[in-house]
């Protein structure tokens, strides 16, 4: 009798307590409901173990934009560069505040085909990393997008700058070799947008050491044939262009339906474009192909392509 008792009393206080929770949900509009129940389901999930996702990044030309404090190069009137303007020393090409500004659609890994390009090119129609994919403007879903920035912060020369070049023996040109200097940490800040309209997004931050030069190999001086503008390739090194190292990144915040999010992520470059050589009006091509790979404490929707 009791234990009966005991069984009753209880009941009664499961009863009493469903009734306060839905007395102070009432008040409550639909979307106060939802941020507290996807925060406790947040937190439950929170305990159990990491969520590993997967996306494939496919940036076109058109939404590559890279910025500089000012110009790298010094333009004459005639729109050559003589001898006195041509930024030579590695002291006054600065890469220092550049900007690579990026939006790329964000994609289900399996839909994307990389495949071999042509190997047999110059300097100037190579693809970095000698790949690209088959479908070079895939559809996606406009919702789901990383936009990203990320400025140099730190260079350093490295030690090439110093070569001198002899016309011929009677005539000595004691002027340096040019390099653009190598990068030697940058800043990065995301934005992982997977639905909601664009407004469901992760915050990810990459910032540290980050050695890399986007035009090594080339020396931007020709001092072999000065009538000709045209960027002299270095003979010694592969000319196909380089590709920026894999980089880690923390999440450190969200939008919409990623407020609580938390984690890490991994953004791995596996293609990109051609050098391109604006002296001679050739533009860089191809797209920027890049894998990310998250952590989180959530589970993160897939790619809708």
């Amino acid at each position: 009798m009791k234990l009966t008792c005991l069984n009753l009393f209880c009941l009664a206080a499961s009863t009493a307590a469903a009734a306060a929770a839905k007395s102070s949900t009432k008040g409550m509009d639909a979307e106060e409901l939802s941020e507290k129940r996807q925060q406790v389901e947040y937190e439950r999930r929170k305990l159990d173990s990491d969520f590993i996702a997967e996306y494939t990044i496919v940036t076109e030309s058109e939404f590559i934009t890279f910025v500089t404090p000012k110009p790298l190069l010094q333009d004459s009137n005639d729109g050559r560069f003589d001898d006195d303007e041509f930024l030579r020393r590695v002291d006054t090409v600065n890469l220092l505040g550049s900007k690579l500004l990026t939006r790329g659609k964000v994609l289900k890994p399996e839909t994307v085909v990389i495949e071999q390009t042509d190997t047999q090119g110059d300097a100037f129609t190579l693809f970095a990393g000698g790949l690209q994919p088959r479908d070079s403007e895939p559809d996606g879903n406009k919702n789901y997008f990383l936009a990203g920035s990320c400025t140099t912060i730190a260079q350093f020369d490295d030690g090439r700058n110093n070569g001198l070049f002899q016309e011929n023996d009677d005539n000595f040109i004691g002027v340096p070799v040019s390099y653009l200097p190598t990068i030697k940490a940058h800043q990065c800040i995301y934005d992982l947008c997977l639905g909601g309209k664009g407004f469901n997004c992760i915050n990810l931050y990459g910032g540290g050491g980050f050695i890399f030069n986007p035009v090594l190999r080339i020396n931007q001086f020709n001092f072999f044939n000065p009538d000709d503008d045209a960027f002299t390739v270095i003979t010694d090194n592969n000319l196909e262009p380089p590709l920026p190292p894999p980089f880690q990144l923390v999440i450190f915040g969200g939008t919409g339906a990623f407020r609580l999010v938390e984690g890490s992520a991994e953004l791995i470059t596996i293609a990109g474009r051609t050098r391109g050589n604006p002296n001679q009006g050739i533009e860089q091509t191809g797209v920027i192909v890049q894998n990310l790979i998250t952590k989180t404490n959530i589970p993160l929707p897939e790619a809708k392509s």
